[in-house]
Order: structure tokens, then C-alpha cells, then sequence
């Protein structure tokens, strides 16, 4: 978590890149000669699982939720959503599901961190009753 005057910023969880990592890593260590098996479907399902692994790490590496003084912004992957302030109604979690009611009744479904959610939760009301800079 990254926190200066006007915004916080939640990264994801150094858990999840630690298994991202290994992911990636045990297919490519069981593809070599002492631990790969001889039939081509094997080292081709292992090249695929570590693919996968990277798709992942990279998922998990650019994935973030933004408290800014008027937006909310999450990414997750190649897509940003900015969200006004204004627009949030609020906040509920169940689970690990992290989600927010826009003022068109709509839910929004932030990206999984690996954080607590119930206190990303509570971190997105307190900022919600924060006064807005546009207000001042």
C-alpha cells in the first residue's frame, strides 16, 4: 500500500507473486532431461502451464486499486476503470469479492488483490467520507 496526501494505492499481495513465479518456474525446471518425461504431449502441456504462469505474474503485477481525491481507479491487466467519486453509492465485500454500487445501480467488481478485503472494504468508506478537492 502506497499512501501520500491525496491518494492511496493498493498493489497486489507479495504472496501472489511468489506463487505466480513458482508457477512458472516448476514447468520449466521439470522440462529438463532429468525430470521431463519422453512424450511430446507432456513437455508441451509443461511449456503451456509456464505460459500460463506468465500471463498471470503479469496480471498480478499490473493489477491495483487507486484512491485518488476525486476517482477511484482499478486496473487489472489492460484495462483501467476510472470511477468519480460522486458516482460511488458504495461498498460491499463477500468473500474475497470486492465490489462497488455506481449511482446507476450497477455493481462493479474491483480485481482481486490478495488483500484483506473486508479492510480494502472499510479503506474505500473512509475514503468515500472524506471531502472532496473539488468541494473546497
Amino acid at each position: 500500500m502506497t499512501t501520500s496526501m491525496t491518494r492511496t494505492c493498493f498493489n497486489s499481495a507479495g504472496w501472489m507473486y511468489v506463487l505466480c513465479l513458482a508457477s512458472t518456474a516448476i514447468p520449466l525446471l521439470l522440462l529438463l532431461p532429468v525430470f521431463g518425461g519422453e512424450a511430446w504431449w507432456i513437455r508441451a502441456f509443461l511449456v503451456a502451464m509456464s505460459v500460463a504462469g506468465v500471463i498471470v505474474l503479469f496480471e498480478t503485477a499490473t493489477a491495483y486499486l487507486r484512491l485518488d481525491a476525486d476517482e477511484l481507479l482499478c486496473r487489472s491487466g489492460f484495462v483501467t476503470k476510472r470511477i468519480p467519486k460522486n458516482d460511488i453509492q458504495g461498498v460491499t465485500w463477500e468473500g474475497d469479492v470486492l465490489s462497488i454500487r455506481r449511482g446507476d445501480g450497477t455493481w462493479l467488481k474491483l480485481p482481486f488483490l490478495g488483500r484483506n478485503t473486508q479492510g480494502l472494504a472499510n479503506s474505500v468508506r473512509a475514503w468515500l467520507k472524506q471531502k472532496s478537492s473539488k468541494a473546497n
